[in-house]
């Protein structure tokens, strides 16, 4: 009988790796480890400057407005914490190497949103991700001059002594933004409407 148990239990445990991680039970743990050390104050400035009356960031003038995810990505290496519905997926990749993190938000063609910033260790064991080819034109580390010679005069944001540089690129509701420590790329986030 404990044969049967360890075998039935090895079986469940294949069954359930094949499926891809899922870890409903780790959202509001990531989700803190992701944002630790983010601004705030720089979310908040954003969403009141791009009200329903705000006048759009500068459109960038490379076409920049997506990840190139490398060839070395493997998706099945992102942790699905929230899988609701396909509009409202939710998923952490981890690069231990680079200590590098990829957030996704949302569908996978449409109406998404990426994340990728320097993080620490995450506070669960998380698959490792290689994410070293991901980039939008510019990689983690660049300098905030080549962003502005690469993409053009950017809106500027100020708060928590970074700056967040904020492109429009061709979609209606589509946004490509920096944030800025030391001169440096901290952060690169892009939102996709369609």
């Amino acid at each position: 009988m404990r044969l049967f148990r360890f075998v039935l239990l090895i079986a469940v445990a294949l069954v359930a790796a094949a499926a891809g991680p899922y870890r409903p039970d780790a959202s509001k743990a990531l989700a803190r480890w992701f944002n630790a050390g983010r601004c705030v104050q720089l979310d908040e400035l954003a969403a009141r400057h791009f009200g329903a009356h705000a006048k759009p960031p500068p459109t960038m003038k490379s076409e920049f407005e997506t990840f190139q995810f490398g060839s070395a990505f493997n998706p099945d290496a992102m942790v699905t914490v929230n899988k609701s519905s396909l509009e409202h997926r939710l998923a952490y990749g981890y690069d231990p190497r680079a200590g590098v993190a990829l957030r996704h938000q949302g569908g996978e063609d449409c109406c998404a949103a990426y994340t990728l910033r320097f993080v620490g260790k995450p506070p669960i064991a998380l698959p490792r991700a290689n994410l070293s080819g991901v980039r939008s034109g510019l990689k983690l580390g660049a300098s905030a001059h080549e962003v502005i010679a690469m993409l053009g005069e950017p809106l500027i944001l100020r708060g928590c002594g970074v700056a967040r540089y904020v492109y429009r690129s061709s979609g209606p509701g589509d946004q490509l933004s920096f944030t800025i420590q030391n001169g440096r790329i901290v952060e690169i986030y892009i939102e996709e409407s369609g």
